[in-house]
């Protein structure tokens, strides 16, 4: 009660009611009320009941005019009570025109927050281009549900190789890669676990620098051998939806750029700390393109810059033919060593042999071996003359079989001399 009586004080109110509550008992005392009605405003509670004259328009007996209020052209209205009173209620109420303004005023300023929150969620405000959920959804889901695609770009390794690298990918888990840097050229199809590659200088670069391992390396030639999955990176970052989403999408990305193009295709470009996507503006939003950025390494590659396409491909990858198997040497083309050489029979002219055993497989070289047989001075190392001898037939793998060939001295050595005998195995060539 006491706000109450504060606001219509402040209304100029309060002595109108004063004057017309002091009226009240003096009015109704000795009717129906039995001279029981008392004044006072302090009595009024709320919850007192309030009915309305005959005329709630008439003016309280000996009252003023209602003022207006500032801006308002209606005045005050006060209704009067019938039956046991003792309390009034004065009702205040603008215009109805003035009402309606407030009201368009507060419509357009919900449109405008409306607006503004669905340009927070979605920054193409509607223009047609697809939102950054969308986007980020379809590249994700188009690498995990495609049945095959291709990446080829570049990338550098921990040691500053600068790699060239296409790859085919066929889900589930069938890959053909070509891979170069300088003059090493490497291909490599990969079926689940098993891995096949081609690539001579690849594979010295691999194998050990003692002779045996380099013979390998040149009895295998340009053919394809068996060896590790893990000679050609992972790359599941690139290639696995859920770790792309993990790895480059969402809290990564920070930027966004529309119309830009990759490969004559319109795209948006998201931007993070860890490299750039970009993604078609079309259905299925196919992923076009990642380019890491400056010191960031993903799945052991820096500097990464892959172009996708040819989705849902079936490049038709299978295992290849005549593979080299180095767990099972007999899979090679003949490589012959030299077990002994015998120089028994060494006088003019020098007829010499030499033992070899075979520690590869009897075919698949693209020539025969031979063996070349050298006799020099043993003090000065001259040359006094040189055979060679062709082995044929060739035996299995661990097979042994001797060569002979006559070496035509042409000067007697010094003291004594020093007989060679060197394998050569063509290989596959």
């Amino acid at each position: 009660l006491e706000r109450d009586l504060t606001a219509l004080l402040a209304m100029g109110e309060l002595g109108r009611i004063y004057h017309f509550r002091a009226r009240l008992p003096k009015d109704l005392e000795g009717q129906e009320d039995r001279g029981h009605v008392e004044s006072g405003i302090p009595d009024a509670w709320q919850q007192d009941r309030v009915l309305p004259p005959p005329d709630p328009n008439a003016a309280a007996p000996g009252d003023r005019p209602a003022r207006r209020f500032a801006g308002y052209p209606q005045p005050v209205r006060r209704r009067r009570v019938g039956g046991r009173h003792g309390r009034v209620t004065v009702m205040v109420s603008g215009p109805l025109h003035g009402r309606a303004a407030v009201r368009i005023q507060i419509r357009l300023l919900a449109a405008a927050g409306l607006g503004l929150a669905l340009a927070a969620c979605d920054p193409t405000l509607g223009l047609g281009l697809p939102s950054e959920r969308v986007l980020e959804d379809g590249a994700a889901n188009t690498l995990t549900q495609a049945k095959g695609f291709d990446i080829n770009g570049t990338y550098s390794t921990s040691a500053g190789e600068l790699w060239a690298i296409d790859v085919q990918l066929v889900r589930p888990n069938t890959e053909r890669a070509t891979a170069s840097t300088g003059d090493q050229k490497v291909e490599a199809i990969i079926l689940g676990e098993t891995a096949y590659f081609r690539g001579q200088k690849f594979l010295a670069a691999r194998m050990g620098s003692d002779p045996l391992s380099q013979n390998l390396v040149k009895a295998a030639g340009s053919s394809w051998w068996k060896g590790s999955p893990s000679f050609i990176p992972p790359m599941k970052e690139f290639t696995d939806g859920a770790a792309f989403r993990a790895t480059f999408l969402g809290s990564a990305n920070t930027q966004r750029q529309d119309h830009q193009t990759v490969d004559g295709q319109p795209a948006v470009q998201l931007s993070g700390t860890r490299a750039d996507v970009f993604i078609a503006t079309t259905p299925p939003y196919h992923l076009l393109r990642v380019h890491l950025k400056k010191d960031v390494v993903v799945d052991a590659m820096a500097g990464a810059d892959f172009h996708y396409s040819d989705f849902d491909r079936d490049f038709r990858i299978s295992a290849p033919t005549d593979v080299i198997d180095f767990s099972n040497l007999s899979t090679l083309p003949p490589i012959y060593t030299v077990v002994s050489v015998d120089t028994s029979r060494c006088a003019r002219p020098c007829v010499v042999s030499a033992l070899l055993r075979n520690l590869g497989g009897a075919t698949g070289a693209i020539g025969p071996s031979t063996v070349t047989f050298s006799l020099a001075a043993a003090i000065s190392g001259t040359v006094l003359g040189t055979c060679q001898a062709t082995v044929a037939p060739d035996v299995g793998y661990n097979g042994t079989t001797t060569v002979s060939c006559s070496i035509d001295v042409t000067s007697q050595p010094e003291n004594a001399a020093v007989v060679t005998a060197t394998a050569s195995n063509p290989g596959r060539g």
